[in-house]
């Protein structure tokens, strides 16, 4: 197996994860630096460290565990399980990488997760200590939802007292939505 975490959660998760999978596999582990922008090059180092014959990749994290993932699973053509803790991922389950390249942005063919999973405790704990990228993430796609323009407006606003209103609207719609009985027509 190869196990991989970002830096900001190996501390805090590695007793945790290493428990669950440890035992089982033959285990190499490599670590994600705190890097605002995983670049292609970067994530074929990391790749690197992965031994010949493994057959499982388990990265730990947010954003850049899930889209190193994607693209190592895809590059070895084995399975990947996604341990989701930190608040800053919005697309967990596609079949592509956005990593960057020469400065730009890039997509490149992945593989979604086999298995996501989270430890509840943990992820609570990296929320709260991110609050603002946690909101931001819920926030910016309530308002895809909603009006796509809209959204751009409200995001560049220096004040939050719109966003906040719209966060609170579209949560309340949700709860109001899934109180209503099920039907066929609705």
């Amino acid at each position: 197996m190869h196990l991989v975490f970002e830096q900001r959660v190996y501390e805090q998760a590695n007793d945790a994860v290493t428990k669950k999978f440890g035992k089982i596999f033959d285990v190499t582990t490599s670590i994600i630096d705190d890097v605002k922008q995983l670049d292609l090059d970067y994530c074929q180092q990391i790749l690197s460290q992965a031994k010949e014959e493994t057959k499982v990749i388990v990265c730990v994290g947010g954003d850049n565990a899930c889209q190193y993932g994607k693209y190592a699973s895809k590059q070895l053509g084995v399975q990947w399980v996604f341990v989701h803790l930190l608040p800053d991922s919005d697309d967990v389950a596609t079949d592509y990488a956005t990593l960057w390249q020469n400065g730009k942005k890039t997509v490149v063919e992945g593989k979604a997760p086999d298995v996501i999973l989270c430890d509840t405790e943990l992820a609570c704990q990296f929320v709260k200590e991110d609050l603002d990228t946690a909101f931001a993430i819920i926030l910016q796609n309530a308002l895809f939802v909603f009006d796509r323009d809209f959204a751009n407006m409200v995001q560049k606003q220096d004040i939050c007292e719109v966003s906040n209103l719209v966060a609170i609207t579209a949560v309340k719609d949700g709860v109001n939505i899934a109180k209503k009985p099920f039907s066929k027509k609705n």
